[in-house]
């Protein structure tokens, strides 16, 4: 071998590196050479992918410092609910019966955003410290309290006008924004567990529509033990895989007990095991355990932390487990892609009428479950 300098160079993000073997090496040398050189490639790509999770949070840390010192910046407002004897300000007319029941719900409802506003505020704060490192899981479940304080809110401020209640729904939605790490204007990209390369999002197949762009909502005004209506559902059944082992979570009883009902009647796909849950922590006990599950449907708002929760610890374990949401919020796109953000890979919206324990709850859930699984089969999705 001829003696000669043998120069190898690897570009990296980070910058040039130069591993120069001296003046006639031998094999070996070149061999130890090439060796550190990968070294050096594999420590810099590390340290690159470092930099840029730091990057990313430092964005959303800088965003929640940002709003928090805008609010600091503010007049203090006052959050105490207006007296009972100047609570008058109705939207419309009511009985004496319907305004006490209204001003009830009124101070249930601030009464709600107090004790969440004490939670919310120490975040915030720890936010802006740099000392409060939330997992999307946490986040998740800040969220769905926020939601489900946010709606009582809103249904008082059907009945009043009212400045305390004005600045409680404010001051959620300002909170939302700091606190939410999903947002569609990051300008980097998220975890690793947050990225979505097995699909792309779109708005029909997401809320479940059919290839003719009907929404997956069936009605019927008869009851399961009708004819025409058992033959409709095992029908639908007959387009979604056998042989799965679904689970159901909802903590509402009466919405399991249906759901056992219609899988009772053999209205499900052949072979389907279904597992009914009505606590989250039920569930998450099962999945630590070991048990697996081929499809999730799950209510989004529940008292232990809901959906939100779940999906956020399944992804983060890099489950590829197919999970539906199941909610009365309706088919809002920007809320749809936080979700399908988050690890959702479907939504089924009970927003006109909720979820109906008849044949038209039964039918809808199917005729969901047999579009989500046609637009599988079509695109060739993972889950």
């Amino acid at each position: 071998m001829p003696k000669q300098h043998i120069v190898l160079l690897l570009f990296l993000g980070a910058g040039l590196m130069t591993v120069v073997p001296p003046a006639g090496a031998q094999p070996n040398q070149v061999k130890q050479a090439l060796k550190q050189t990968e070294k050096r490639a594999v420590k810099a790509a590390q340290k690159t992918a470092v930099a840029q999770q730091e990057a990313f949070e430092k964005i959303l840390l800088n965003r929640a410092v940002s709003s928090w010192e805008k609010r600091q910046k503010q007049p203090s407002v006052s959050f105490e609910p207006t007296p009972p004897d100047k609570l008058a300000t109705f939207i419309f007319p009511l009985n004496e019966v319907q305004k006490r029941r209204a001003k009830q719900y009124y101070y249930e409802a601030m009464r709600q955003f107090a004790e969440l506003k004490k939670d919310l505020d120490i975040h915030l704060f720890y936010i802006q410290t740099q000392k409060d490192d939330l997992l999307p899981a946490q986040l998740a479940a800040l969220d769905t309290r926020i939601f489900k304080v946010e709606e009582k809110l809103a249904r008082a401020a059907l009945v009043f006008h009212d400045g305390p209640l004005n600045e409680a729904r404010n001051y959620l939605l300002d909170a939302r924004q700091v606190l939410n790490p999903f947002s569609p204007a990051q300008t980097l990209q998220p975890p690793s567990y947050l990225r979505r390369e097995d699909r792309t999002f779109v708005k029909k197949e997401f809320f479940l529509y059919g290839k003719d762009n009907s929404r997956p909502r069936l009605k019927s005004s008869r009851w399961l033990g009708s004819f025409r209506d058992v033959s409709r559902a095992k029908a639908l059944a007959a387009h979604i895989p056998a042989h799965m082992r679904i689970a159901f979570i909802n903590d509402r009883t009466y919405i399991g007990g249906a759901l056992m009902s219609w899988y009772r009647k053999g209205l499900f796909p052949e072979g389907t095991d279904l597992f009914v849950y009505f606590r989250l922590q039920d569930i998450q006990r099962d999945l630590a355990a070991g048990k697996t599950f081929d499809l999730i449907i799950t209510d989004l708002v529940m008292k232990d932390g809901g959906g939100y929760a779940l999906v956020s610890e399944l992804r983060q374990n890099n489950s590829t487990t197919t999970v539906i949401a199941l909610s009365a919020y309706g088919e809002d796109e920007v809320r749809a892609r936080e979700l399908y953000d988050l690890g959702f890979d479907g939504m089924l919206s009970t927003h006109d009428g909720g979820f109906p324990v008849d044949a038209t709850g039964c039918l809808t859930l199917l005729n969901g479950l047999k579009n989500y699984y046609f637009w599988k089969e079509l695109h060739g999705w993972k889950r």
